[in-house]
């Protein structure tokens, strides 16, 4: 990665890159190289975004109650429909249905619960309350909120962010301790259409 923590970091894609996040006590300090290289895991070449950032092409149609530019804080995404995927197909719906989970660690059991029933199949009622409000997704419970809040504090006061910014509630068990070179993915058939 091209640039350094005080001028930024270049993602090659006509963005420069320079943040700050929290120190142990809560206030916000310039981040690190190394820390600023990690956004670059989302904001780079994952496929999901067309140009580095997520921000300009979510800007919600001109239909939308309120869907002139604010803070996010200004309204919340309740009522929110659900976005269409270039092939036609729901965007958060999708993912869920491929993924069988709401986070790329298939920990979140709050989602799995809500969205799939016990033997792992799609719970209809709730997709088409998603379609229509992505807040039944994205929004966790004030229980699980709170144990969020916790465990990221936690993350704050060690200041271990080069070891990952999600705040995870317990273990993840989906996740390879150890990979063995040239192992198969199991993956049969790669998704695309994003």
């Amino acid at each position: 990665m091209r640039g350094n923590s005080e001028a930024g970091i270049s993602n090659g894609q006509g963005w420069i890159y320079s943040g700050f996040i929290e120190d142990a006590e809560g206030a916000l300090r310039p981040q690190s190289y190394e820390e600023l290289n990690y956004c670059f895991g989302c904001h780079s070449g994952i496929g999901a975004t067309r140009d580095g950032i997520f921000s300009f092409h979510r800007k919600p149609d001109d239909d939308f109650p309120g869907s002139s530019w604010h803070h996010w804080s200004q309204k919340g995404m309740r009522g929110m429909p659900e976005r269409f995927r270039a092939d036609s197909e729901m965007e958060y719906s999708f993912y869920l249905k491929n993924n069988h989970a709401g986070d790329e660690f298939r920990a979140n059991q709050e989602v799995i619960n809500k969205f799939f029933d016990f033997e792992g199949n799609p719970v209809p009622a709730m997709f088409a309350r998603l379609h229509q409000d992505i807040s039944v997704l994205l929004y966790a419970s004030p229980q699980r909120a709170m144990q969020l809040n916790k465990a990221y504090r936690l993350i704050v006061e060690e200041q271990s962010y080069t070891e990952g910014r999600d705040a995870i509630i317990a273990p993840s068990v989906n996740v390879h301790k150890d990979v063995e070179e040239n192992a198969e993915t199991g993956v049969k058939k790669p998704l695309q259409g994003f």
